[in-house]
């Protein structure tokens, strides 16, 4: 598997989790509106989003074997370099509670209790900002813009470009998950007509 396949597949992965957070955090801003026809169709997008997860983390967890599996050389190499341990270590325990909070939800006693839905659409998306992906991509991001723009004292544009970057950053990943909702609640609707 080539390695822009596997960043793409972990690019989305981590996406749901972070849209799902997100989302959580929107519908809760709508709790306090009463309007019977918007309960109904936050409920039945809360139990889409619910399904979404839960296939993502079986997803995730089939990723993650995957990735172990593939090269354990170099993750036993990882874990025995004083170096990056401590990292690797982070990284393991961070995808173990990502596949543990998601599939926790295919418990119906939690994903029907809001706190702890809530709580667990919290953990998914704290965990999500800790991704390979995030962190290197603010990294080359701010240095890039750092050596190729940003001229002494000028602290505005860095600002500028952090502010352009974080709303898109959020809104790519919130559409993609709210899409992935969407064609979860359609197919789910077809084949439940069957």
């Amino acid at each position: 598997m080539s390695h822009s396949l596997i960043r793409s597949i972990d690019l989305i992965l981590e996406g749901i989790n972070f849209g799902f957070g997100i989302s959580a955090f929107f519908l809760l801003l709508f709790t306090r509106i009463d309007s019977t026809r918007l309960k109904d169709i936050k409920d039945r997008y809360w139990e889409n989003a619910i399904g979404v997860v839960r296939i993502a983390g079986i997803f995730y967890t089939l990723f993650f074997l995957f990735l172990i599996l593939r090269n354990p050389e170099r993750l036993y190499n990882s874990l025995t370099d004083s170096e990056y341990a401590g990292i690797t270590i982070f990284m393991i325990v961070r995808s173990l509670l990502i596949i543990v909070l998601s599939q926790l939800l295919w418990y119906k006693t939690i994903w029907q209790h809001k706190l702890k839905r809530s709580l667990i659409a919290l953990g998914l998306f704290i965990l999500s900002l800790f991704s390979n992906y995030i962190i290197e991509r603010m990294i080359i991001i701010t240095t890039s813009f750092h050596r190729d723009y940003w001229q002494a004292g000028e602290d505005s544009e860095l600002i500028e470009t952090l502010a352009y970057f974080i709303p898109s950053f959020i809104l790519v990943r919130l559409v993609l998950f709210i899409v992935l909702v969407l064609v979860y609640g359609v197919i789910r609707n077809v084949i439940g007509k069957r």
